[in-house]
């Protein structure tokens, strides 16, 4: 019997690299094209506004279908996800505003067949 040979950890390291480059170029694409506006009672809203340089800022919201349990989210450029509890409600925190500005953060769902849907969004002054 051949022994098996070791599993290098260069090569799992650029595996994983190469997926997350997959799914974020992905995520990004699904949010380059143009995303249904249909209209939606969901809200989201922060926990400052203004809001200081290098603050950990919470978001919240209602009104998510609880169903598909995740929300996508495009934070000044950067796409991420974050869970929909099952009362329709999301939470999170974004820690990643570090110059000032106006930051774009919109949620988005999918549709049945798959396009984003522009759920709620709002503008976070950073000074």
């Amino acid at each position: 019997m051949r022994a098996r040979r070791p599993i290098h950890v260069r090569r799992l390291l650029a595996v994983a690299l190469m997926a997350a480059v997959v799914l974020s170029s992905a995520a990004g694409a699904a949010l380059a094209g143009k995303p249904n506006r249909a209209t939606s009672t969901a809200s989201l809203a922060a926990s400052c506004g203004p809001c200081a340089v290098g603050a950990v800022v919470d978001f919240s919201g209602t009104g998510y279908d609880a169903k598909q349990g995740k929300a996508m989210l495009n934070i000044g450029g950067a796409v991420t996800s974050t869970a929909v509890y099952a009362d329709g409600t999301i939470r999170f925190s974004w820690p990643y505003f570090s110059s000032p500005g106006a930051y774009s953060v919109s949620v988005y769902q999918w549709t049945r067949s798959g396009k984003p849907v522009l759920k709620a969004q709002l503008t976070v002054t950073v000074s």
